[in-house]
């Protein structure tokens, strides 16, 4: 049984993560992820594929983040709320992937504008990098250097998400 978490899962135009990411995994069960408030939430069917479409910042913590951005881009971080943007809610990345490391494959995308050098040495240090059985990433700022090292820390195998 497998598992897919979208991070960064709002729609671009006709083009979805959901979508691609049904299509190639066939999944039982796709938690879409996205922080933006234009992004709605619901349960429902896509063949055998269970979405869960949940409106929460995927961070480093359960709790709350500034969500910086408009439109259908942005990011999070956890800034103070004296700074500019929205706090929403967010879950901790490394709880997510526990609750599911004993009885499902894992695999986990994430284009979340720059989030992916917070959340990927988190999942390191927490050990969960190790449950999952691959992660597409986009990156976004950092260098070619300081990207492969990053990724060479990583106990999954990783692709790059386009």
């Amino acid at each position: 049984m497998t598992v897919v978490l979208d991070i960064g899962a709002a729609d671009w135009g006709t083009e979805t993560s959901i979508r691609k990411l049904i299509d190639r995994f066939q999944p039982d069960t796709l938690f879409a992820y996205d922080a933006n408030p234009v992004f709605g939430e619901g349960i429902w069917q896509e063949g055998r594929t269970v979405v869960i479409q949940r409106r929460q910042a995927v961070w480093t913590y359960g709790g709350l983040v500034r969500f910086h951005g408009g439109g259908t881009r942005g990011y999070v971080d956890n800034a103070v709320e004296s700074q500019p943007g929205t706090t929403v809610e967010c879950v901790d990345i490394a709880e997510i992937v526990k609750d599911y490391c004993a009885t499902r494959d894992i695999i986990i995308k994430a284009d979340c504008e720059g989030g992916e050098w917070t959340l990927l040495p988190h999942l390191v240090a927490t050990g969960m990098d190790e449950c999952v059985q691959l992660l597409l990433v986009e990156r976004h700022g950092g260098t070619d250097n300081e990207w492969e090292a990053l990724l060479g820390t990583l106990r999954c195998p990783v692709e790059e998400w386009q």
